[in-house]
């Protein structure tokens, strides 16, 4: 029985768990960040709404999406969302046209080459720290007004499980999520002196960023996929139990 450590935040893990144990996984949770929503996201939505009509929303992490329920924003407003799970919170909560992306690539690509979004105005509800500068990338083809609802707060230390499965060389793979969290877990490998801990451990990575830091970190091996959503983990669980059956 493979067995995995999840380093998402602990809603996300407590979703993957039941689908990883059903492959045969024995599943660890150390959620290497948390979820903290601002309180001041509603002047700025409010001065942006002043200022400008809005198009369409952009949301590229379902954290985003109930604080988006908080502001007026109406409900048949255009969504452009990455990842299935974002579009069912916005589903879920309300909006009626959805756009769906494997990932902000991919979104990107497709807000600049629409005609009917040149020189739209769209709001993009975000967290603090993003992977890919939506704003940046669409300048001069559309306006991209960044609304920042929430901060993922990296954790101060590993689970003892986690702690344990490392030090006793008894884990195979682990996933990270993001550069940021890559670079945090090799952080917090220092701080419990478990320098040797990835030589013979496995890593599902999500985009080139983070296959990138996670090789600084000595994976055995890396396991790469494009997207970044719940079903992309999963996949990649598959796969790798495939193998490690063969």
């Amino acid at each position: 029985m493979p067995s995995i450590l999840l380093t998402r935040t602990q809603d996300d893990c407590d979703v993957l768990r039941p689908e990883l144990e059903a492959m045969g996984y024995d599943v660890l949770i150390s959620p290497l960040l948390h979820i903290e929503h601002t309180d001041n996201y509603l002047p700025a939505y409010q001065q942006t709404l002043k200022s400008q009509a809005i198009d369409g929303a952009i949301f590229t992490s379902r954290h985003a999406v109930a604080p988006a329920t908080q502001t007026s924003l109406p409900f048949d407003t255009p969504c452009y969302a990455v990842g299935e799970h974002t579009s069912l919170q916005l589903r879920n909560a309300g909006f009626t046209h959805i756009h769906t992306f494997a990932n902000a690539a991919k979104l990107a690509d497709a807000l600049l080459t629409s005609p009917a979004l040149e020189g739209a105005h769209l709001v993009y509800f975000s967290g603090e720290h993003i992977r890919t500068d939506l704003p940046a990338l669409c300048d001069g083809h559309l306006q991209i007004t960044r609304i920042i609802t929430y901060k993922a707060v990296l954790a101060e230390t590993l689970s003892p499980d986690a702690i344990e499965a490392l030090s006793t060389h008894s884990l195979d793979v682990i996933s990270l999520m993001s550069p940021r969290t890559a670079h945090h877990f090799g952080q917090l490998l220092h701080a419990h002196d478990l320098y040797d801990a990835t030589a013979q451990l496995s890593c599902f990575c999500f985009g080139e960023a983070v296959e990138d830091a996670a090789h600084t970190l000595g994976f055995a091996a890396c396991y790469r996929s494009e997207n970044t959503d719940l079903a992309s983990l999963l996949a990649l669980a598959e796969a790798y139990s495939i193998e490690a059956e063969n």
